[in-house]
């Protein structure tokens, strides 16, 4: 999860560096992706719990 949050912050930021988007864009694009994200890891993980034993 952490490394999701992160790889969206970077992706989303170097997005807004390379198209000279304004500073305060990237939060605002950058929540709902990671939101996002985690929401799909969550998904994901009860879809395929882990095996005990």
């Amino acid at each position: 999860m952490l490394f999701s949050l992160f790889g969206v912050c970077f992706a989303v930021g170097f997005a807004a560096v390379w198209t000279r988007v304004p500073w305060w864009t990237v939060p605002l694009a950058a929540v709902p992706l990671a939101g996002c994200a985690a929401l799909w890891f969550r998904l994901r993980l009860r879809r395929h719990p882990r095996r005990q034993g």
